[in-house]
C-alpha cells in the first residue's frame, strides 16, 4: 500500500484530503456504515507526497492550534432581528456572521440540507440568497467534497464546519500558507449519526407526510429549551416528534450508530478547537429563563477576537460571559460506545424496524461504558 490516506481506518471523513491531493485521485464516498470515507481508485497514480496525511486531523494526535485558557473570550449572543432569531436553531449568530462575510465581499462555506438527495452538504454561498439555505442544524454527516474542491485559494472565505473538519482545514491552509484568506468557525459537536439511520427514518415518515419538502432537526415551536423536536413537512402533511418519541433521536442520543471515531478518537470537546470561533447553544443556568435562543460564542484566536469586535456593529447582541458559565451545559467527554452499534447498523442495512432498533440501542447504552472493550473486537469493518 502506498503511503497515503488509505492507511487510515475509520477517519472523520472530513474530505480535506480530497482538496489537498495534487494528483486528484482521492474521492469521498459513503461506506457501508453510512459515513463518508476517502477512497482512491487509482492507487498506482499516488506520488507519495504525504499531503493527504499531513492535512488529516485524524492522523495527528494533537489539535493544530493550541489555546490558552486566559486568552479565550466568551459571549452569549443572538440576532437582534426577531425573525432571524426565531427561524434559527439557536439564536442566529452563525447566520449573521455569514451575512457580514458576504457584505465584505467574501464567500461563505456553509452546510445546507439537500432534500433532493436527502443529505447534508457543504456548499459555497456567494450572495445573500445563498446564505438562506444554511439556516438550521443538520444532525447528519455532511458531504464536503463538492464545496471544498470549489474553493479558490486566492479568494477570501468564512468556513463553517464540525471541529474535526475545521482542524483538517486549518492544517490545509497552514500547509499552503493561505491562512490570511480564511476565517474558521466550528461547532460544539455531540457526535455524528449514520446516514443509514436518517434515510430509514425518512422512509418511515414518507408514509405519513408524503414527499418530503422541508426538515427542521430542532424545531423551536415549543421554545428553545424544548427544541429537541424533529419537524418534517411533506406533500401530505406535517409531523413533529419529541426526542422521547422519535426513533431517529432515540437511536442518535443512545449513541447507537455514531461514527466510530466519535467514540474513541474525538479530541475536540469543550475548549479544544482549531477554529477562530466556536459556536453552540448556551445551555446551563445563565440563560435558563430565555426561551428565544442564545448562542454560545468563544474566540480561540486574535482573528476570532477581531471578528467578534466587528460583529458588535452588526445585527448581533453580545453579552460577555465566562469560561465557567460556558462549559456548564456542554458535553465534556466522548460519547460512550454502545455495544449494540454493529447490530443497529446491520438492522438499518437490512430494513429492520426502527422501533425495534431504538429499543436495542437504548438497552446497549445502559450496559455499556466509555471504556467498553467491544469497540475493537466486535465492530464490523
Amino acid at each position: 500500500m502506498k503511503n497515503n490516506i488509505l492507511r487510515l481506518k475509520d477517519c472523520y471523513g472530513c474530505g480535506v484530503c480530497v482538496m489537498a491531493c495534487p494528483v486528484k485521485i482521492i474521492s469521498l464516498e459513503p461506506n457501508k456504515s453510512g459515513f463518508y470515507s476517502p477512497v482512491i481508485h487509482q492507487n498506482n497514480k499516488c506520488i507519495e507526497c504525504g499531503c493527504c496525511l499531513d492535512v488529516c486531523s485524524f492522523n495527528h494526535e494533537n489539535v493544530s492550534q493550541s489555546n490558552i485558557l486566559s486568552d479565550l473570550k466568551v459571549f452569549g449572543g443572538w440576532s437582534s432581528d426577531p425573525i432571524t432569531r426565531a427561524r434559527s436553531t439557536s439564536a442566529g449568530v452563525a447566520y449573521e456572521i455569514s451575512k457580514y462575510a458576504i457584505s465584505l465581499g467574501e464567500n461563505v462555506v456553509a452546510v445546507k440540507y439537500d432534500k433532493e438527495n436527502e443529505n447534508a452538504c457543504h456548499y459555497v454561498a456567494k450572495n445573500m440568497y445563498d446564505i438562506e439555505l444554511s439556516q438550521g442544524t443538520k444532525y447528519i454527516p455532511s458531504f464536503t467534497q463538492a464545496a471544498f474542491t470549489e474553493i479558490d485559494r486566492t479568494k477570501s472565505y468564512t468556513v463553517f464546519g464540525l471541529p474535526c473538519q475545521i482542524d483538517s482545514f486549518r492544517r490545509y491552509i497552514k500547509r499552503f500558507k493561505i491562512e490570511h484568506n480564511f476565517k474558521l468557525v466550528d461547532l460544539f459537536c455531540y457526535g455524528v449519526p449514520s446516514t443509514l439511520l436518517w434515510h430509514a427514518y425518512l422512509e418511515e415518515k414518507n408514509v405519513t407526510v408524503g414527499d418530503i419538502e422541508s426538515v427542521k432537526f430542532r424545531s423551536k415551536i415549543n421554545g428553545w429549551h424544548k427544541s429537541a423536536l424533529l419537524e418534517i413537512s411533506g406533500t401530505g402533511g406535517k409531523t413533529i416528534e419529541e426526542s422521547s418519541e422519535c426513533n431517529f433521536y432515540k437511536i442518535f442520543f443512545s449513541n447507537g450508530c455514531l461514527n466510530k471515531c466519535c467514540y474513541k478518537s474525538c479530541k475536540y470537546k469543550l475548549l479544544s478547537s482549531a477554529a477562530d470561533i466556536r459556536l453552540g447553544d448556551f445551555w446551563g443556568p445563565k440563560y435558563r429563563h430565555d426561551d428565544l435562543g442564545v448562542n454560545l460564542l468563544i474566540t480561540f484566536s486574535e482573528l476570532g477576537e477581531t471578528i467578534v469586535n466587528s460583529l458588535k456593529e452588526c445585527k448581533i447582541v453580545l453579552d460577555e460571559s465566562t469560561v465557567n458559565e460556558a462549559v456548564k451545559g456542554q458535553m465534556s467527554h466522548n460519547a460512550p460506545y454502545n455495544i449494540f452499534r454493529p447490530v443497529v447498523l446491520s438492522g438499518l442495512r437490512n430494513g429492520i424496524s426502527l422501533k425495534y432498533l431504538s429499543y436495542i440501542s437504548r438497552f446497549g447504552r445502559v450496559i455499556s461504558s466509555p471504556k467498553n472493550v467491544f469497540l475493537s473486537s466486535t465492530e464490523n469493518k
